[in-house]
């Protein structure tokens, strides 16, 4: 089986882990690759939460391999519209690195988690070629679409949209821990790229950001 979970917090997990291991033999759980091994509690909520699921499925006797999975190329589909409409994207963080993995090469290395025997008990760690800050990330859409493009992060003016996800990120973090959101943006987990290129694929590396604008 393959498992995303859909919530910010475990606290539902237990259950639907044990029904999974009542009627399957294996699961692979999508997670993220900021959890750290060998510590109680994550940076972050959201790496807090994909830790605990992990835990559970650990425990419940399934084979198992958690797919760590960065950021994800898709996401850049949120700036569409201000493509569009203004030839500018603005997000909070700009200076944040991200390494966009494509979301067919997550998918290609679940397929053969479920399949063979290779990965069970893994923790691959997936990632896209190249760590690229939000001027990085437009400027390779903008080279793709034939444009000049710009990027506007920290320390600029936001729009409405982006101080309302400010907003509600903040209540968020603050509900769950009080974890600067500064901090985790800028975290470890979004400059990682896999060292020596992708070893369950056997290539170079995963499909980014690049290959995601090209095939868009």
């Amino acid at each position: 089986m393959f498992l995303m979970w859909p919530f910010l917090t475990a606290e539902h997990a237990p259950p639907v882990v044990a029904a999974i291991a009542r009627h399957a033999a294996r699961v692979v759980y999508l997670s993220s690759a900021g959890v750290r091994d060998g510590v109680e509690r994550q940076a972050d909520p959201i790496n807090q939460f994909h830790a605990e699921v992990e835990r559970l499925i650990e425990d419940s006797g399934l084979e198992w391999t958690f797919v760590r999975a960065g950021s994800f190329a898709a996401n850049a589909l949120g700036r569409a519209e201000s493509i569009r409409t203004d030839v500018v994207v603005r997000e909070p963080y700009g200076a944040a690195r991200k390494a966009p993995i494509h979301e067919r090469d997550v998918a290609e290395v679940a397929v053969r988690a479920l399949t063979a025997d290779g990965l069970v008990g893994a923790r691959p760690t997936l990632t896209g070629p190249e760590s690229l800050t939000l001027a990085e990330q437009v400027a390779v859409v903008g080279e793709v679409l034939g444009v000049r493009m710009s990027g506007r992060g920290e320390g600029e003016a936001v729009g409405d949209g982006v101080e309302g996800f400010l907003d509600a990120a903040d209540q968020f973090l603050a509900a769950a821990g009080s974890f600067p959101l500064p901090e985790l943006l800028h975290g470890f987990a979004g400059s990682l790229v896999a060292a020596g290129g992708d070893p369950v694929l056997g290539r170079a590396a995963p499909g980014g950001e690049r290959e995601f604008a090209q095939q868009s």
